[in-house]
């Protein structure tokens, strides 16, 4: 029966490689647009037409399907830069083994363009380093520290496709490292892909699906669903589910609700997981050519701030109600396996887009 570890893996690992539910977003036909009078909520209106155009009508009729595709006069190149701090806490376990701490430093470059009026190609590179200090932990084997740094890195490729202006699918892959800085290379590539439909129902209004499949270290190969929501259900208020990165950094996947408080400031709420999966150097002196798993729940608020047009500046504060790590041999079997007790983290960030 496999872990409770690997059955968060489900849900996370995928969207750890290629972050598959950005490919799953709104492709823009219909852009925010704030309002002269009031905070400007991330409600999307119709966009701009050409000067010597009548004016596109708002409401259903502004996206009508028979309009047929327009991408490319309407979503320009873009290039996109995150980089943070997340801090893990000291989580003492639920028996005698010990304590953790965790920092780890995430940083992810983007790429999307228009290739005709079609289709949008978007190209992702990522790597997260993970620094861990372990006070003594009684239940995992050797004399030192399973792990000390960490390092998930990646590649992603994805094509948007748009039926017309409210259907659009979605096909990527994805190959990545996740491994302790010494491991052998070769045992420690996942690869990955999805695919998926969203359907813009109205302005305010985003749903869809995806189906992700995944690679993990010496475990079955999974393929699970994701929905996707993208919901403005008031001039200040956002729900999304799914992908929430582009809220909550140190998410693979979850739910978060956010508020507009001013053209600069949003605040709200989240819930999700992050999962981390390491191969162990050869020389380890816990497991050597071993598995490290590191599952997380965390629930929490945030704070953003529009600093510029192109730079947004945010934090977190969050409990970890729950977190899990699992020792495993070279060959996939569990020897070790420590639930910490609730603790808090807290993270910043900043994003960049040009």
């Amino acid at each position: 029966m496999p872990s409770r570890t690997a059955c968060l893996a489900a849900f996370a690992g995928a969207a750890l490689n290629i972050s598959p539910l950005a490919a799953a977003q709104p492709v823009g036909l219909i852009e925010p647009e704030p309002e002269a009078d009031r905070p400007a909520a991330p409600i999307a209106r119709p966009a701009a037409q050409p000067a010597d155009q009548a004016p596109q009508a708002v409401g259903p009729e502004a996206i009508r399907p028979e309009d047929g595709p327009a991408i490319a006069p309407e979503i320009p190149t873009t290039v996109s830069f995150f980089s943070g701090l997340v801090y893990d806490g000291s989580s003492d376990t639920n028996g005698s083994a010990g304590e953790l701490r965790t920092l780890r430093v995430p940083a992810r470059l983007g790429y999307s363009t228009p290739i005709n009026n079609k289709n949008i190609l978007r190209l992702s590179a990522r790597q997260t380093t993970s620094l861990y200090d372990f006070q003594p932990f009684s239940e995992f084997p050797g004399s030192g520290d399973p792990i000390d740094v960490g390092l998930s890195a990646g590649v992603g490729a994805t094509l948007v496709h748009l039926f017309d202006r409210r259907l659009s699918g979605i096909l990527g892959v994805n190959i990545g490292f996740d491994g302790e800085v010494d491991a052998e290379f070769e045992d420690s590539i996942t690869a990955g892909g999805v695919a998926g439909l969203t359907y813009r129902v109205n302005q305010d209004l985003l749903i869809g699906a995806s189906l992700l499949v995944q690679s993990r270290l010496e475990e079955d190969v999974i393929a699970f669903p994701v929905p996707v929501v993208d919901w403005q259900f008031s001039d200040y208020w956002n729900l999304k589910v799914g992908r929430v990165d582009q809220v909550v950094a140190n998410l693979n996947g979850g739910i978060a609700l956010t508020h507009t408080l001013t053209d600069d400031i949003s605040v709200g709420g989240f819930a999700g997981v992050t999962f981390h999966q390491f191969r162990l150097a050869d020389d380890n002196s816990s497991v050597p050519g071993g598995i490290l798993e590191d599952a997380v729940v965390p629930v929490g608020s945030f704070i953003s701030y529009q600093h510029s047009p192109n730079v947004v500046v945010f934090g977190t504060v969050q409990g970890l109600p729950y977190r899990e790590v699992n020792i495993q041999t070279s060959g996939g079997n569990s020897i070790a396996d420590v639930e910490l007790q609730p603790t808090l983290s807290a993270s910043l960030g900043v994003r960049i887009k040009l």
